[in-house]
């Protein structure tokens, strides 16, 4: 527990970042849910109810919740890999100084 507790210490300058990631990350998993959830009363409407309209917005609304994906997924990965670099870099910091110290 104190290794975690400690490794927890490097993330903490970082948790701003962190909290960005996590929530482009929730949005991430709530378009893919949201994309399953949606086939089925939208093909029901579309093709069972003959409703053109929705043959006409569904489409839009598909690469729209594709775009929000790609965004979040982008921003997600590119936060979490930046925070892990950065800790990376004090992690070695902190054993060059204690190096030096020595």
């Amino acid at each position: 527990m104190e290794t975690y507790r400690r490794l927890l210490g490097y993330v903490y300058p970082y948790r701003i970042r962190l909290a960005w990631s996590v929530l482009c990350g929730m949005l991430l998993s709530g378009a893919n849910g949201l994309a399953a959830l949606m086939v089925k009363p939208v093909l029901d409407n579309i093709f069972v109810e003959r409703d053109t309209t929705g043959l006409l917005l569904f489409p839009l609304v598909i690469v729209a919740l594709y775009v929000v994906r790609g965004i979040c997924y982008y921003i997600h990965a590119y936060l979490i890999r930046w925070i892990g670099q950065r800790i990376i870099r004090d992690m070695r910091e902190q054993l060059f100084d204690h190096i030096q110290r020595l």
